[in-house]
């Protein structure tokens, strides 16, 4: 994945499957200053991934394209510490073969 034009933000890719029939499921997060222009998920990440069944009972899988700036700290009566995080989240049902 390659970007232009942001600044001061941090960019993730997180994806994941499951194999219902089986109770496994797999994750993985990888992540990149904005600076970088690029992240690419590695194909040894992609291949420990669970491959898919065929059908959406079975099995499924995801990926999202993570963007957040840098937390706001913020206090108030009754919390111990507390942050504001502004992120955006796009995700897509993906098949892993």
């Amino acid at each position: 994945m390659t970007w232009a034009g942001a600044t001061g933000l941090d960019v993730a890719i997180v994806g994941g499957s499951v194999d219902l029939p089986n109770n496994s499921s797999s994750l993985f997060v990888c992540a990149a200053s904005v600076a970088a222009g690029s992240l690419t998920v590695p194909a040894a990440v992609l291949a420990n991934l669970l491959p898919g069944r065929g059908s959406a009972r079975d099995s499924k899988a995801v990926v999202f394209v993570v963007a957040s700036s840098p937390p706001s700290l913020f206090s108030g009566a009754g919390l111990d510490s507390g942050f504001l995080m502004p992120t955006y989240v796009l995700g897509k049902a993906v098949t892993v073969r």
